[in-house]
């Protein structure tokens, strides 16, 4: 597949999706040769990346790499003319498949894993796919223990007046199967760690 310098709208969304949960922290720009081609030209002025940044370094090192890769220097430097414009709507999805695009017309130079720009696109992944649903809620460390479904013991108790056992229990499993009972409150209990809780069905809560 040959190397290509992606759009600007690529990058817009890329640094969109990002900064909309908070960008990226620990990047320290001007250790990047990328940085020190835009600070001299004046297009890059703090350490911490702002979007505008983030973008320009990232656009800058896909128009190295595509440089590197076809010995063409006649690409120029576009990058110092990118100039940042938010995506209002973004999915962390999509964003992460832009940053595989990106993170492959950007890696034929030797240098590309030691780049800043490298790191830069490492971290947004990262923040990305702590978007996407469930992430949070993952266990850190799998087991087959984990894809099992926990185990609960639930019990159902009614007090009932009536003239034998076995009728208590008949009227018992009569109220049990109307299904306009609002006897729906039951005992739940986790085998796991032994936690319970009242769960009432008609109410819909949990104490």
């Amino acid at each position: 597949m040959s190397a290509f310098v992606v759009s600007n709208d690529t990058i817009d969304y890329i640094v969109s999706a990002v900064s909309a949960v908070g960008g990226v922290h620990g990047i320290v720009l001007k250790t990047g040769p990328e940085f020190l081609e835009l600070v001299a030209a004046g297009a890059v002025e703090s350490v911490s990346p702002t979007p505008l940044e983030m973008g320009r370094v990232l656009l800058r090192e896909n128009q190295r790499s595509v440089q590197y890769r076809y010995n063409d220097d006649d690409l120029g430097n576009a990058a110092l003319g990118y100039q940042f414009n938010r995506v209002d709507k973004t999915d962390p999805v999509v964003a992460l498949v832009q940053v595989s695009c990106l993170r492959y017309q950007s890696c034929e130079r030797p240098d590309w894993d030691a780049s800043i720009a490298c790191d830069l696109l490492r971290q947004i992944e990262q923040q990305l796919l702590r978007q996407l649903p469930g992430y949070e809620d993952a266990p850190w460390g799998w087991t087959r223990t984990d894809a099992e479904e926990p185990e609960f013991e639930v019990t159902w108790a009614i007090d009932l007046q009536a003239p034998s056992a076995e009728q208590a229990a008949r009227k018992a499993l009569e109220i049990m199967r109307d299904p306009e009972s609002t006897a729906t409150a039951f005992n739940v209990r986790a085998k796991s760690d032994g936690e319970a809780k009242i769960v009432d069905l008609h109410l819909g809560r949990e104490e």
